[in-house]
């Protein structure tokens, strides 16, 4: 497969390893994994702000500089991570739900800005070097909120789009200066309209539907002029199949535990792994291809900004060998 088009989803049941795998979060039914299945480790709660207090989790709160496993189970392939994270909220047309339009921005704008993102820190690839050679030499640190834009997709008859279709629109979108030039640090978070179903390759010969496999991905392409893409894939979660597949709580609640979810893993690896054998341009995964997210399904976490709480997933941490929203560093 062409390492331009690489991905990542929350996926449901297991998936058979092969050139195309979708890697996905476990919530409810719906599994975020990598090229197969793993289990679910039950859930640790946490509430953090600017300031981390982590007092209810039930793994390991270390903040020491070594993996006390020895071995780290995220490894670095050479590929690029995106050092200071800034997110636009993408709108696939007008018939975005309210919920979204009034929650999103202000949740991109507390996750970027939160000790969450400090977590990332571990996972700078300044001074390392894969085993093939590379290396982006790139810091890890928090990020900002960019901009809200309501694009004008260029086919809007369909009731079915594809990720080839979602690549095609962004590129166009940027071509035409309705979406903000990409950087090493841009991520375009879209959000896509109650009826819209969202296929991607599924690994098998067939096609993966949103809602019915996946709740959301994350993915990396380059465009025809040579700039590195990165996005999130974010369907209306508020659907009959998504409010039963993919976590409890509100439409909302579903979105940002997957939002957090794609967040980390995009900062932490821009290109996922096409397969179970990740290799460069891949950054940080597990030798069969998993990331941060992923070794972490369904333990959730609340994130305080202001006045209001969102939900969000836990992410595995190299230095502490288990899943948190805790910074590793004793010093940010």
């Amino acid at each position: 497969m062409n390492n331009q088009k690489k991905r990542n989803s929350f996926k449901k049941n297991v998936l058979n390893k092969s050139a195309n795998a979708i890697a996905v979060l476990a919530l409810g039914s719906i599994q975020f994994m990598g090229s197969s299945a793993f289990a679910v480790n039950g859930l640790m709660k946490t509430h953090f702000g600017n300031a981390i207090s982590q007092t209810e989790q039930t793994g390991s709160t270390s903040t020491g500089d070594n993996n006390p496993s020895g071995t780290p189970k995220v490894q670095y392939y050479g590929g690029p991570v995106i050092p200071n994270v800034l997110i636009h909220a993408v709108y696939w047309g007008n018939a975005i739900p309210s919920n979204i339009k009034d929650n999103a921005p202000d949740f991109y704008a507390t996750i970027t800005q939160s000790s969450f993102m400090d977590i990332g820190k571990e996972y700078s690839t300044a001074g390392i070097v894969s085993t093939g050679g590379q290396s982006t030499n790139q810091v890890i640190g928090r990020g900002s909120f960019g901009k809200t834009v309501e694009i004008t997709p260029s086919v809007t008859n369909k009731s079915v789009i594809d990720d080839s279709d979602i690549q095609a629109e962004i590129e166009k979108q940027i071509n035409s200066g309705a979406l903000p030039a990409p950087t090493d640090n841009t991520l375009y978070m879209i959000s896509f309209p109650k009826g819209l179903d969202i296929t991607i390759d599924d690994g098998k010969g067939g096609k993966a539907t949103s809602c019915q496999q996946f709740c959301a991905y994350h993915m990396g392409f380059t465009t025809k002029s040579g700039k590195n893409v990165f996005y999130g894939v974010m369907p209306d979660m508020s659907s009959f199949a998504c409010a039963f597949g993919c976590g409890s709580g509100s439409a909302f609640d579903r979105f940002s535990v997957a939002g957090s979810h794609e967040i980390m893993e995009a900062v932490t690896d821009g290109f996922p792994t096409p397969g179970d054998k990740p290799s460069y341009p891949q950054a940080w995964n597990t030798d069969d291809g998993q990331e941060v997210g992923d070794l972490c399904q369904s333990n959730t976490a609340t994130l305080t900004g202001g006045k209001v709480e969102y939900q969000i997933q836990q992410i595995w941490s190299n230095r502490t060998n288990a899943c948190t929203t805790q910074p590793t560093y004793s010093k940010q």
